[in-house]
């Protein structure tokens, strides 16, 4: 068997001893891994970083190699989008960078000092062709030295998570100095992947730098076994990746390919010093074995939509809504298992209630995050995202008014015995009052029996009252209404005074009654039937001697009559003087009883105010009481 033959078969049964052994779903069996390739370490999982399927080794510390030009060129691609650096911006490449690069002179882009190149140029030969003087140029024209080029480096480092990851060099070491593991290298490419400049420039195959003032163009190819269809380690969907090789042997890879509706990241970091590791072993079936593998039996599945409504949890004192509808804020798409069950994935919502609570309290608003969806399968947890809510709740103040008092009032032992305190003061305080204002009603009722207002036209306790309160001395009798016109000694000074006035009253139109008779009979008995006035303009006709007589007498007795009416009205304005008088004694007897029942009110609510004040220091006593009671 020739030579080459014999490679590809020990290649071929590393591949199938790697892929038979070690890949199980979401799990790997580390320690076969360690015994069958020394030091061997991979990690294979979605290129955003949001499943992990395969690990192996992935912690373990070693140096990355070739695979730092990863940062390198992130950093690159970074600068370009910040615009920290321009695509017609040149740099002159220091005998430095050239002398410090390490390496044969193959994985060197042949760059002279002093040459004048393009910053935009150095990103594409160091993505290409991985070249290592092209690596210090680069991050010379970035940051102004390679030391604080190297800083950056780490720094970023952390921030992405690769925190077991420290680098020394732009690109590769000359003493392995530098150090990663193979999660790191994961997380640094996965960040990586989502920059577009930096997918630009390591996607592309081949590129051509113009003439400089040193050198002429030159061309460059990748090298990059995985997306060569002609290759024995061709990766269908491979989009670029980066390698590290020593001597004949590849013994470090990290690639990302995309096949089947997403993308994945595969990283192998091979110690070539291992013992124990087989005969012309290649990191290039390996990380093959491991796409293959898990692209063939994986699949992007859609386990939840963001229409799909995942919980109804209660809500209070909303306008109108006792339940809220939830929802994932957007579609949860997942790397599971090929044929898989949807109902084989548990989604779990884990809300985020009110301390002490089991339920949401209005208001709430459109787009708000009330909790988490978990999505588990096989007992692990494949993600989460936020559970959110897609309409406003209006807060009902009425319900929560009424809820608050209900609270306060039955589970507050102080505020319900303050409250019954309360009530039995404000009852006795109504007893108080209506008592008063009985005693205020039989003044009322006196001064209503001076004015004669029957019994029967007052209330049925008023006219109690006053069988109660009559003198001893005034025997009870039945009202009639002849009793009105008399006159009793024992009426108040203002009834009396008021029948001096309708006795005058009476007086007038006694009066006014006989001056009507003595006028209508002398009338009557000169001028029977009719008298005819005198109209202007018209002469009467000649009177004889006993008209004459009669209208002279008729003259006479209207001149008396005039005289006796003067009199009588005179007598009616005394009489109406009387009145008036009389009226307004009955008008101060009255008000005296109005300020007398004003006096009585008063003399009321102050009672009602002492006793509500007495009974609010006893229950502030009550309540101290019960608050020391409890401490």
């Amino acid at each position: 068997m020739s030579r080459a033959r014999k490679t590809r078969v020990c290649a071929a049964a590393a591949a199938f001893l790697l892929a038979a052994c070690l890949f199980a779903p979401f799990s790997a069996n580390a320690a076969g891994y360690s015994e069958d390739y020394g030091g061997t370490a991979a990690v294979f999982g979605k290129s955003d970083g949001t499943a992990v399927l395969f690990t192996g080794n992935e912690n373990t510390r070693t140096d990355p190699g070739s695979l730092a030009e990863i940062m390198t060129l992130l950093l690159a691609a970074r600068a370009l989008t910040g615009e920290r650096v321009t695509r017609t911006e040149y740099t002159t490449v220091t005998e430095s960078a050239v002398a410090a690069a390490p390496g044969k002179s193959t994985e060197k882009a042949g760059l002279k000092a002093g040459e004048k190149i393009k910053v935009y140029d150095l990103m594409y030969i160091l993505a290409v062709s991985g070249a290592n003087d092209a690596a210090y140029a680069l991050a010379e024209a970035l940051e102004g030295s390679v030391e604080g080029f190297i800083g950056l480096m780490n720094d970023t480092a952390q921030s992405l998570g690769a925190t077991n990851t420290v680098f020394t060099a732009p690109c590769e070491t000359a003493d392995g100095s530098a150090v990663s593991t193979a999660r790191d290298m994961y997380l640094i490419l996965s960040a990586a992947s989502a920059d577009g400049n930096f997918a630009a420039l390591a996607g592309t195959r081949e590129y051509s730098v113009k003439r400089t003032n040193l050198s002429p163009q030159r061309d460059f190819t990748s090298k990059l076994p995985f997306r060569n269809i002609r290759s024995d380690y061709y990766i269908e969907g491979t989009v670029f990746g980066f390698t590290s090789t020593a001597d004949e042997h590849a013994y470090k890879a990290a690639v990302l390919v995309k096949r089947k509706g997403f993308s994945a990241i595969a990283v192998i970091l091979g110690d070539k010093e291992s013992e124990g590791k087989p005969q012309n072993f290649s990191v290039f079936d390996g990380v093959r074995a491991l796409s293959d593998w898990h692209f063939l039996n994986y699949e992007v599945v859609t386990v939840l939509t963001s229409a799909q409504i995942v919980g109804t949890p209660p809500v209070k004192f909303g306008s109108g809504k006792k339940t809220i509808s939830v929802y994932a804020r957007e579609d949860i798409e997942y790397l599971l298992p090929a044929g898989i069950q949807l109902s084989d994935v548990t989604v779990s919502v884990i809300y985020d209630f009110p301390a002490g609570e089991e339920t949401f309290a209005a208001p709430l608003s459109n787009g708000q995050t009330v909790g988490k969806i978990l999505f588990i399968y096989e007992g692990e947890l494949l993600g989460q995202t936020d559970a959110v809510i897609r309409e406003s709740v209006a807060i009902d103040s009425l319900a929560l008014f009424l809820t608050e008092l209900r609270f306060w009032v039955v589970r507050s032992e102080t505020l319900y015995l303050a409250a019954l305190i309360a009530a039995t003061l404000i009852l006795y305080a109504a007893c108080s009052v209506r008592y008063l204002m009985k005693k205020h009603r039989i003044v009322v009722f006196r001064t209503s029996a001076a004015k004669k207002i029957p019994p029967h036209k007052l209330p049925p306790d008023l006219a109690e009252l006053m069988a109660d309160t009559a003198p001893a001395q005034e025997p009870q009798r039945e009202y009639r209404p002849e009793y009105a016109e008399q006159k009793t000694e024992s009426k108040p000074e203002a009834a009396a005074e008021l029948e001096s006035a309708l006795a005058a009253a009476e007086a007038v139109d006694a009066a006014s009654e006989t001056t009507e008779a003595v006028v209508t009979e002398d009338t009557e008995e000169f001028a029977p039937g009719w008298t005819e006035l005198a109209l202007p303009g018209i002469e009467p006709e000649p009177e004889e001697p006993q008209e004459k007589e009669n209208s002279q007498r008729l003259r006479k007795l209207a001149a008396s009559a005039k005289t006796a009416a003067s009199l009588s009205l005179q007598k009616a304005g005394a009489a109406a003087k009387t009145a008036g008088r009389a009226a307004r004694k009955a008008g101060f007897a009255v008000s005296r009883a109005v300020k007398r029942t004003g006096v009585l009110i008063k003399h009321a609510a102050e009672s009602a105010a002492d006793g509500l004040r007495f009974a609010a220091g006893k229950a502030r006593d009550a309540a101290r009481g019960i608050w020391n009671r409890k401490k």
